[in-house]
């Protein structure tokens, strides 16, 4: 898939995970998108999104960490303000689907490995550093569309990410279903 970047969101060689560079953005329009894939017509199968992020300190409002929308459907993982994570899918504003928002609070600038699960059509679960932080079971949560992966932001550009996503993967499988080490 091509990736675009948007905003000036650029590799940085210092601060990385894994390899030789992470994505850097600084909340200000920075995000990537991906096209319209129907890789990411899940429909009510099993998904993982998983990545390794370094949120900065003192986060103020909420923040994407990978999104999906289009078609009156979205699904997204993000860093809510209070530094807790947070999975939603479902159809526009009126069958949405939350994993929760308890949770640790990642907003510490340290590296962290986020994998948000959708186990089942009714299950969803959000994984930080291996353990489950928060989950739902929900009455259904159905993940069609055709728009723009986006990595950093929802694909239209708002709730952009501050600090740095690192080795960002999206299988059409639940990886994780238990512990593990990331």
């Amino acid at each position: 898939h091509v990736v675009t970047a948007n905003g000036n969101v650029h590799t940085d060689t210092t601060v990385k995970k894994i390899g030789t560079a992470s994505a850097q953005f600084d909340g200000t329009g920075d995000y990537l998108t991906v096209p319209n894939s129907t890789d990411w017509d899940f429909g009510t199968d099993p998904f993982t999104w998983e990545a390794w992020v370094n949120v900065d300190s003192g986060i103020s409002s909420a923040q994407q960490i990978i999104s999906l929308e289009g078609s009156g459907y979205n699904a997204f993982v993000r860093v809510m303000s209070n530094g807790h994570l947070q999975m939603r899918v479902g159809t526009g504003n009126s069958s949405q689907a939350d994993s929760g928002t308890t949770g640790t609070d990642i907003a510490d600038d340290a590296w962290h490995h986020v994998a948000a699960v959708r186990e089942s059509a009714t299950s969803l679960k959000v994984f930080l550093d291996g353990i489950l932080d928060n989950s739902a079971t929900v009455s259904s949560a159905d993940v069609q569309t055709s728009g723009l992966l986006a990595v950093g932001a929802h694909n239209n550009g708002n709730e952009t990410f501050t600090g740095y996503i690192d080795e960002v993967r999206v299988s059409d499988v639940a990886r994780y279903t238990t512990t593990f080490t990331p």
